[in-house]
């Protein structure tokens, strides 16, 4: 029988399952003539090193980088809604205000919502952020080599960045105390103009 070349493993933890310790205790050292290493000693490493290797870690929250448009018209039209960043997911949710809206998933950098007419008629600054929900079964290693546990991670909220709703400024001049002052001068250089025969201009 063909045997690989031994090679040292260590293997460190607070505390061992007794099976597992008692596997271990029974193995030959690399020392000993016999070197021969049982299938379960070596199904024992295969299975650390894998469970090791998807110790669980929450993904990080969602970033988000630009909107568009960042700034609408109070009482236009209803309207795509573009946001950009990173760490998106095909559950995620664009928060409008307060309120979810159906998102849809373009990427993991991009999402789309539509905001109806109805939620951009009063002038203000609207929050946005991007939700994500809360995520199951992530494998991750607690105590004892060969205790696997399932952490739940909890759920992710973007950054906030605000949308601005403005009302564009209409110019409207006011009346001028002096207006009426001024018609009533050009009212008399019209009547004196009038009354001067022509080629005659007596100034009063």
């Amino acid at each position: 029988m063909y045997s690989l070349p031994a090679t040292p493993v260590s293997l460190a933890a607070a505390t061992f399952l007794p099976s597992v310790e008692a596997l271990i205790r029974s193995a030959p050292s690399l020392n000993s003539p016999n070197r021969f290493v049982s299938p379960r000693v070596c199904l024992l490493i295969i299975s650390v090193a894998f469970v090791c290797s998807a110790c669980g870690v929450c993904p990080p929250p969602p970033f988000i980088a630009s909107v568009s448009p960042n700034n609408v018209n109070a009482g236009g039209d209803q309207m795509v809604f573009t946001v950009k960043g990173t760490d998106f997911r095909p559950d995620s949710s664009v928060s409008w205000n307060g309120s979810l809206r159906p998102t849809t998933f373009v990427s993991s950098r991009q999402l789309k919502v539509t905001i109806t007419a109805g939620n951009i008629t009063n002038p203000g600054m609207v929050p946005v952020f991007v939700f994500n929900p809360p995520e199951t079964g992530t494998t991750s290693v607690s105590g004892a080599i060969g205790m696997g546990t399932v952490a739940n991670c909890s759920r992710k909220d973007s950054n906030i960045v605000s949308v601005t709703i403005r009302t564009d400024l209409v110019l409207v001049r006011l009346p001028s105390p002096y207006d009426s002052l001024r018609r009533e001068l050009r009212g008399r250089a019209e009547r004196d103009m009038r009354s001067t025969p022509p080629g005659r201009f007596e100034p009063k």
